[in-house]
């Protein structure tokens, strides 16, 4: 059996990217599922890469990765105010139902806004989840996430704006104009934000 290097408590610095580190509880489809992340970062804080992994824990449905990694967006934001100026890095992961794809990968160019990114300069962390509608679905098979049924009546979701988490296609996704602040106050709908971490515990 493989050994299991999942922790649940997030400590990113050069000496944890062996450590599947939680980032994320959710459901969706009926299933309950977590998110977990390998973060390869130097001695001097630069990120080089992150290795995700997905694990089902309950339900009958399968949730996985969306199958290209390029779609994993990572974006570092400036958060600026009166009486507040931090970096902000912002990973958006779309995932997509009945799917056996239970890991995957992001480097620098999934980054959208930056060359580097440095933990040292990170005060913040918001993991975003956004389920992709999978037109693929046998047509046995009912679609709970984007659509309802009472009896004989079904009716489709049509999905909301993007801190509701539902996507029509990965067009969709690609196109969202994703707001930073109000994802970081969306982690009550339907858990699929988290606000991760505060750089004041990296070890420099």
């Amino acid at each position: 059996m493989e050994k299991q290097t999942l922790s649940s408590n997030v400590q990113l610095d050069h000496e944890s990217k062996n450590r599947e580190q939680f980032l994320l509880a959710s459901q969706s489809f009926g299933t309950f599922y977590c998110i977990y992340g390998k973060f390869d970062i130097s001695e001097t804080g630069l990120l080089s890469k992150i290795e995700f992994r997905l694990i089902n824990y309950k339900g009958i449905c399968n949730v996985g990765f969306f199958p290209k990694n390029s779609k994993i967006k990572l974006e570092v934001i400036e958060v600026k105010s009166e009486n507040l100026n931090y970096k902000r890095l912002v990973i958006k992961i779309p995932l997509i139902g009945f799917s056996g794809k239970q890991r995957a990968e992001a480097n620098i160019s999934n980054a959208i806004n930056d060359h580097e990114i440095n933990f040292n300069e990170i005060e913040e962390i918001i993991i975003f989840r956004g389920i992709i509608k999978n037109d693929f679905i046998d047509d046995n098979v009912f679609d709970s996430e984007f659509n309802y049924r009472d009896g004989e009546g079904v009716n489709s979701i049509k999905p909301l704006e993007p801190q509701r988490g539902r996507f029509n296609s990965i067009e969709d996704w690609d196109n969202a104009n994703f707001d930073s602040d109000n994802l970081a106050q969306a982690s009550s709908i339907n858990c699929m934000t988290s606000v991760l971490y505060k750089s004041n515990s990296i070890k420099k």
